[in-house]
């Protein structure tokens, strides 16, 4: 499965199940699940947004670039929130 099929595939779930949505990212791989999941939700409209929630954690296990590729992206996730009132809430 190719990278640019992955946005619509989380789309369609996301629109198909109603329940509160969670994302778990401390990894390569879960920071760029995390990253798309962002970027779908906000390029949802407002009335297709609910709010979602994404537990972040440093596994110790990636390379140093990994962790700060994954606190840029709580950073833009933050600002978003602040700005806009993003349905999108980080527990680390």
């Amino acid at each position: 499965m190719k990278i640019y099929n992955k946005p619509y595939k989380i789309y369609t779930k996301y629109t198909k199940y109603k329940q509160k949505t969670f994302v778990i990212s401390g990894g390569n791989d879960s920071s760029r699940a995390l990253q798309l999941f962002y970027e779908m939700l906000a390029n949802l409209p407002k009335n297709e947004q609910r709010q979602s929630y994404a537990i972040v954690s440093n596994t110790l296990v990636e390379a140093p670039n990994i962790n700060d590729f994954l606190l840029k992206i709580i950073k833009a996730i933050i600002h978003t929130q602040k700005s806009i009132k993003f349905p999108l809430r980080l527990y680390k």
